[in-house]
């Protein structure tokens, strides 16, 4: 450890000068906070290992770049040498069991190419990190920064709300709990430092479950609880996924800080210092953060959204191709008002008790076409990620107008519309699974909220192939669809029984009887999600869709896919033991004959998920260990 260091050097009396700046801060041109800490010298200089010395003089004059650069070449390979020397000489230093400490990696891939001042920073980057400690966990400075650059390269473009990486590295560690989450985020998808991935995963989270902590309700914190839903620690059971209790409390902190009145923010705060502001496009990228996830982690549970988008977004989607704010992030706000404003009317309505808007037909088109003109004026910037999401988007509205019992009365006068709804619906489905499979490269590094968006394609799309007509070519374009989506699921399972290993297990399931039914054999115990029939005006039957799961809004259609596959699961396994010894639904239906009627009753009360998971609802801590453990 460094001696506690002295107070800066004096060269003038007074130092509360708004805007002073240490010397070393100002060659480099970093944010010094040399006015707010004295008598201490600055974060940077009392972070240096080297014994730097904070000055403050104001007839100081910044070096030309020419000539410093030669000194910084100097220091460069002097930081090369030692690097080195860490890395043959074992006695360097001792490694405990507490110290993870990977084999130090060179970083002179970026400065050979960069500029003067990205080679300030990468240079004076080593130097100054300094090592961290968190709950017993210990990363050495050379891992520290290896990881902040992977996250950078890798993970930041698709969900920029963070600052570039020279400024965020001039305050890395500003901030516990951003800077952890960042650590441990990379550390998942690093080639040379995921064997520390499970060791962050508490450490984190308890840092992010600290609400006395000084900094919890921070800018920098709701960065953090933005970034931890958007790639969240693997969990088993959704009941213990954190991401809604997440984003919960970084949407009120954001409200508290007046993010969502960016013109205000004198009155949200008395504390207006400069080197505390982040700045305005900060803020907006994070206020804009907290409307996306917000929206997209409440719409996967079937709930509505906590938050409003307000006139700041309204604003900023107003400007068009005008506005400042990057890709992908403009067009994930984009899509997530539409969703906000759509799944509000149509599945958040007061005058309905289930929710759902009833005759919605009309109401889904008119959505439907502004999500159209969204993607014609925009299509040109959107990449596969903003594609799935669009897509997603759709098959929510269609889900809406797909189950028969929300439309009341005399449904034959709108009988040819929902024929066209579900020939839309069959080919969004279609189209999304397809995308889903011909995603290549980074597709493991997408937020969550994309992940998801093709897992409720493939649970959206499996009902649809059941009405198929058995045999067809349309139900077997779907099922390969299906299949060839669930292979990128499955790559995204890092433990056997996390989330998305367990519902790829489930959509497996329903694949098998799907294609069962097609070979000609009989069913067991449970078919597959609902449906009722309806008489079309030639006199044949045309199968439509029918949920028992009513009141969860656009994910009515997924819950009940997937729980008909949990419940069909263990309604086998029982009648493999002889638990019931006559079962309640035939068991030698033949497919030919086959009607799959509703869950009615079944899914009402929700016995059939009692016992399902091996024990009780787990504390999320436990639900780690046990993924983890494997038992």
């Amino acid at each position: 450890m460094e001696a506690p260091s002295s107070p800066p050097d004096r060269v003038v009396k007074r130092r509360n000068k708004k805007g002073s700046a240490c010397t070393y801060c100002r060659q480099l041109k970093f944010k010094c906070d040399a006015a707010e800490r004295f008598p201490l010298p600055c974060s940077r200089c009392a972070n240096s290992k080297s014994g730097r010395r904070c000055t403050i003089d104001p007839s100081f004059r910044r070096t030309a770049n020419k000539q410093r650069l030669d000194s910084l070449e100097k220091e460069l390979q002097q930081v090369r040498e030692e690097l080195r020397q860490k890395q043959v000489s074992p006695s360097t230093h001792t490694t405990s069991p507490s110290v993870l400490d990977p084999a130090p990696v060179e970083h002179n891939a970026g400065i050979a190419n960069g500029t003067p001042d990205n080679l300030d920073a990468a240079v004076h980057s080593q130097q100054d990190i300094s090592t961290e400690l968190v709950h017993g966990v210990e990363l050495l400075p050379n891992v520290v920064l290896s990881l902040i650059e992977e996250f950078y390269a890798r993970l930041h473009s698709h969900f920029p709300i963070l600052p570039d990486q020279p400024t965020f590295l001039s305050r890395y560690n500003f901030n516990k709990l951003l800077l952890w989450t960042v650590l441990a985020i990379a550390s998942r998808e690093s080639s040379q430092h995921s064997a520390l991935y499970s060791s962050l995963v508490d450490p984190v989270r308890r840092l992010a479950g600290d609400l006395y902590a000084s900094q919890s309700r921070s800018f920098e914190t709701v960065q953090a609880l933005l970034l931890l839903c958007v790639w969240p620690f693997p969990f088993q059971q959704t009941i213990n996924d954190p991401s809604p209790m997440y984003i919960a409390l970084a949407s009120q902190i954001a409200y508290q800080l007046g993010l969502h009145r960016p013109g205000f923010r004198a009155d949200f705060t008395e504390n207006n210092l400069p080197q505390a502001d982040p700045g305005e496009l900060a803020r907006k990228k994070v206020w804009y953060g907290c409307c996306i996830v917000n929206q997209f982690v409440t719409a996967k549970l079937g709930t509505p959204a906590t938050i409003k988008p307000g006139h700041a977004v309204l604003s900023e989607l107003a400007q068009g191709t005008l506005s400042v704010v990057p890709e992908p992030l403009i067009s994930q706000l984009h899509l997530a008002y539409l969703a906000n404003k759509a799944q509000t009317a149509l599945g958040d309505d007061d005058y309905s008790q289930s929710g759902i808007m009833p005759n919605c037909l009309t109401a889904v088109r008119a959505f439907e076409a502004e999500a159209a003109q969204l993607r014609e004026r925009f299509k040109h910037k959107w990449g596969t990620e903003t594609q799935l999401l669009y897509l997603s988007h759709l098959q929510h509205l269609y889900s809406f107008a797909l189950d028969a019992s929300s439309m009341r009365g005399d449904v034959s006068q709108v009988d040819v519309e929902i024929d066209l709804l579900y020939a839309k619906a069959y080919d969004v489905a279609l189209q999304s699974c397809r995308a889903a499979a011909a995603a290549t490269g980074s597709n493991n590094c997408w937020p969550v909220f994309v992940k998801y968006s093709v897992m409720y394609g493939l649970l959206f799309a499996i009902p649809l192939a059941n009405i198929e007509p058995l045999g067809s070519s349309q139900r077997k374009q779907l099922i390969d669809a299906i299949r060839d989506g669930l292979v990128v699921m499955r790559s995204w399972s890092m433990y056997e029984k996390d989330h998305f290993s367990r519902v790829s297990g489930h959509i497996d399931w329903l694949l098998h009887k799907l294609e069962d039914a097609d070979r000609g054999r009989a069913l067991s115990t449970v078919t597959i999600s609902g449906n009722s029939t309806t008489e079309a005006a030639n006199g044949g039957k045309k199968k439509r869709l029918k949920f028992s799961v009513k009141s969860r809004m656009a994910t009515n259609i997924m819950y009940e896919t997937i729980w008909t596959a949990k419940y069909g699961a263990k309604a086998e396994e029982q009648a493999r033991s002889n638990i019931f010894p006559t079962p309640t639904v035939s068991q030698a239906l033949p497919a030919s004959q086959l009607e799959i009627p509703a869950l009615n009753g079944t899914l009402d009360n929700f016995v059939f998920t009692d016992g399902w998971e091996n024990s009780g609802f787990l504390d999320i801590f436990a639900d780690w260990q046990s993924l983890v453990g494997g038992t």
